[in-house]
């Protein structure tokens, strides 16, 4: 096979993982996700949305080019609440192996649109979507939210530090 032919490459055109991936966190941890910002950023991470890697974070900037990076924004803890019930978004698994939360088990899809990983989480009867999409060519993190539902829900997140 030759590494520079892209019809035979072994890699997927198209990152696309339903519920019977996001839902199983063997699974979900094992599969993972690159954007690049064309600069020389980074962000990097599984389906399930825990780090599993130190070089995981959704903004790893190249501050000094190429070796000089920093993790700038590692992950967000997110929650929801809709129908007065809460809903976890975010999973983290600890060094004793308890995962807590469980987000996971919350979402619905994963895929890559372009730069973009988006999660799809289901809420009840209601899907929201937090998105990442990073900015080509500058350094730059946008963080947005689409609610696919008739309701609302209440998104409530606070970065984590880096490690």
């Amino acid at each position: 096979m030759n590494p520079l032919d892209q019809t035979s490459s072994a890699l997927p055109r198209e990152v696309d993982f339903g519920r019977e991936i996001c839902g199983d966190l063997g699974a979900a941890e094992s599969r993972e996700w690159l954007v690049t910002n064309g600069v020389g950023d980074y962000a990097f991470g599984t389906v399930a949305g825990h780090h599993t890697r130190c070089y995981h974070g959704l903004l790893v900037a190249a501050l000094d080019p190429p070796a000089g990076r920093v993790l700038l924004l590692a992950k967000l803890d997110e929650s929801a609440r809709y129908a007065s019930q809460q809903f976890e978004l975010a999973t983290n698994r600890w060094a004793d192996g308890t995962v807590s939360p469980e987000g996971y088990r919350n979402i619905e899809r994963f895929r890559l649109e372009g730069a973009t990983p988006v999660w799809t989480f289901a809420l009840g009867d209601a899907l929201l979507e937090p998105l990442f999409p990073a900015a080509k060519g500058i350094r730059l993190l946008g963080i947005s939210l689409s609610s696919l539902a008739t309701n609302a829900a209440e998104q409530r997140g606070k970065p984590d530090p880096p490690p």
